[in-house]
């Protein structure tokens, strides 16, 4: 009864956009930039620059959520070139690579593509991302909403999504830096434009990272006008690990010819475009 209660309570929710599937509303969170976030019993402890922190409760469908959530992209995962039905995120163009051994970074570059033609509300968020197991993602995001922002993104504990507030003043053309960096036993989300940063910190928390994403991700896409023209680029992709050895990813399962001609190419490790029109 209480499961079905805490399905209920789910579907009646109104799930928005995130980087990682559409979420309830109220399991989804923007914090100030440089806060460190934290599971704890009560809930998600998120300690601001300044010292003072706040306590975001544990919320049952949340979690529930969450819960659903993860089997359903590990079954979507081992079956990835076959997505089917699977619409609980709209990771639209997607390639993904393992790791060498345990992981200490992963950065690379954004290029900013052309704004789009038509603006229908979309969202349009274009990451690279490390994924852990259990079913965690870090993210420095660009995304596209009624205008160009890059933020640093977190996801679940708790069954919450956490986004830093984002940065914004640059478009079409611009050069964006992602980094996903340890140090000790936390990692850091770093978005940078210029001389400026939004970034979050976590603690490994016991993770294993295994999974390396770089990703177009879409949501209230309508007409093909939607889609920027000239390609997205994400280069100097390259990872580090432990040993201080430096590499590049091995990227598999890429996702084809999407819609409004749309296309993920791998020109070699460290480059990767996406475009559509």
């Amino acid at each position: 009864l209480l499961v079905l209660s805490l399905l209920v309570i789910t579907v009646l929710c109104v799930n928005i956009p995130t980087p990682f599937g559409l979420r309830p509303q109220q399991c989804v969170h923007r914090v100030e930039s440089g806060s460190h976030i934290e599971e704890v019993l009560e809930g998600v402890k998120v300690t601001h620059p300044n010292g003072t922190f706040k306590i975001l409760p544990t919320l049952p469908e949340c979690v529930e959520f969450q819960k659903h959530y993860e089997q359903e992209r590990k079954t979507w995962r081992q079956n990835q070139n076959t997505r089917g039905n699977y619409t609980k995120d709209g990771w639209l163009d997607n390639t993904w690579s393992g790791l060498k051994g345990t992981e200490r970074s992963f950065t690379g570059l954004y290029r900013v593509p052309n704004t789009p033609a038509s603006d229908s509300g979309q969202w349009l968020y274009y990451f690279i991302g490390t994924e852990s197991t259990p079913l965690t993602i870090l993210q420095p995001v660009l995304s596209y909403h009624s205008g160009w922002y890059i933020a640093s993104w977190n996801c679940c504990p708790a069954g919450q999504a956490h986004e830093s507030t984002p940065l914004y003043g640059f478009g079409p053309g611009s050069s964006l830096t992602a980094q996903i960096l340890s140090s000790g036993d936390s990692w850091t989300v770093n978005s940078i434009f210029g001389s400026r940063n939004t970034a979050l910190t976590v603690p490994n928390a016991g993770r294993s990272w295994n999974v390396l994403d770089t990703t177009l991700e879409t949501y209230s896409v309508t007409q093909c006008g939607n889609f920027p023209t000239g390609a997205a680029i994400f280069s100097e992709l390259e990872v580090g690990y432990t040993d201080g050895s430096r590499g590049s990813p091995s990227w598999y399962d890429q996702s084809g010819a999407t819609e409004c001609n749309g296309r993920l190419t791998v020109y070699n490790p460290n480059y990767i475009t996406i475009q559509h029109n």
